[in-house]
């Protein structure tokens, strides 16, 4: 079964080239996207343009390769990014894994987002102190890619626009989701020291919200990119038991 892979924010496919191997060698065909810094005027039912354009442009994707269903993998950003896609044309999609799935911390204000964010580069900063050559070289693509977009969008206006928005819906988005007559089933993987995404809380909305698979890993919110191959495999092995579940339904 074909898989969408959805990258984090400011990132491309090249950080997690590595992981996408996996679900290739598993026999799946695998898609991803990379977005324009630069924010197109779109409008989506009433969705900030930053965030619309890149799910129009996913939906495109799927268009113009022919591709009827898929079962769709976001990081961070890219779990809403996929919550919205699915929101205007479920029928796309069968099963989700959404790794480090942002929004679900409870009450979040413009402020308490950035903090995390500061706290959360803050960490990559000392992590990449530690990692292996291979982890350098996907810690430099996406460094390479975040410059690229904050050069050509604003690191801020971007957030505004589209990130922090979207993610003030998202509880509600996996909750509809969750209960669609599509019957999609979700998996999520946190990571226990991630500044970005209260790690107690997921573990509580995870139940509250009838995620079929819940992982958790070590490590903070970059920990799906430096360990790409690694995350990739439990993602992999999460599709597979959702493949399992939703085939049970729809025998």
């Amino acid at each position: 079964f074909p898989v969408l892979f959805v990258p984090g924010w400011g990132a491309s496919p090249r950080p997690y080239k590595d992981g996408l191997k996996i679900h290739f060698e598993a026999g799946r065909r695998v898609i991803s996207v990379s977005f324009p810094p630069k924010v197109i005027e779109l409008q989506m039912d009433g969705s900030p343009s930053a965030l619309a354009t890149k799910v129009l442009a996913i939906l495109a994707v799927l268009e113009e390769k022919k591709i009827k269903k898929v079962d769709g993998i976001g990081y961070s950003e890219g779990c809403i990014i996929l919550q919205f896609a699915a929101k205007k044309d479920g029928s796309r999609f069968r099963n989700f894994v959404f790794e480090a799935p942002p929004g679900l911390n409870g009450k979040e204000s413009y402020i308490k987002i950035l903090k995390m964010e500061l706290l959360n580069l803050l960490q990559l900063f000392i992590r990449i102190l530690f990692i292996t050559p291979e982890e350098k070289e996907r810690t430099e693509y996406k460094k390479m890619d975040v410059k690229k977009w904050i050069k050509g969008a604003g690191i801020i206006k971007s957030m505004l626009d589209g990130v922090i928005p979207g993610r003030m819906e998202v509880y509600n988005l996996v909750n509809e989701l969750s209960n669609s007559k599509e019957n999609h089933h979700i998996g999520f993987m946190g990571a226990e020291d991630d500044y970005m995404i209260n790690f107690k809380k997921l573990t509580e909305n995870a139940d509250n919200l009838k995620v079929s698979q819940f992982y958790h890993i070590g490590g903070g919110h970059q920990t799906f990119e430096i360990k790409a191959v690694d995350c990739a495999r439990l993602a992999e092995n999460i599709l597979n038991n959702l493949e399992n579940q939703y085939n049970k339904v729809h025998v």
